[in-house]
């Protein structure tokens, strides 16, 4: 991620957007995407989206039979963990990663990922 963020710097058009800003706001980082690709909505419609592809949405499509899936629900488990949105402040994904997996990710982390990103 530090040589992406290195050569990001070079591009006259980019955006920076959090995973953490995408789940608190994520209206507002949609627009945000969008007006960035020159495709601005008006904000009912960015609404819509979100709600659409938000995760008790998906979850209920897929309960309901609208989507379908190969995964095994051991597999789907993990994967809605994840969906949910796990971040820093949740200690990376407990319940996910032993926590010796996590004190490593915590000093490579802190260790090599640039400061700009704001994770450390």
């Amino acid at each position: 991620m530090n040589r992406w963020h290195d050569d990001m710097q070079a591009m006259p058009q980019r955006l920076m957007l959090k995973y953490e800003q995408m789940r608190a706001e994520p209206v507002e980082a949609l627009d945000r995407v969008m007006t960035s690709l020159d495709h601005g909505f008006e904000r009912h419609v960015t609404e819509a989206s979100v709600e659409f592809a938000s995760f008790d949405s998906l979850f209920r499509k897929e309960v309901d039979g609208c989507l379908k899936s190969k995964q095994t629900e051991t597999e789907q488990s993990r994967r809605r963990r994840l969906i949910q949105g796990a971040t820093r402040q949740d200690r990376w994904l407990p319940g996910l990663f032993h926590w010796r997996q996590n004190a490593h990710i915590d000093r490579l982390v802190s260790d090599r990922l640039n400061p700009l990103y704001g994770y450390r």
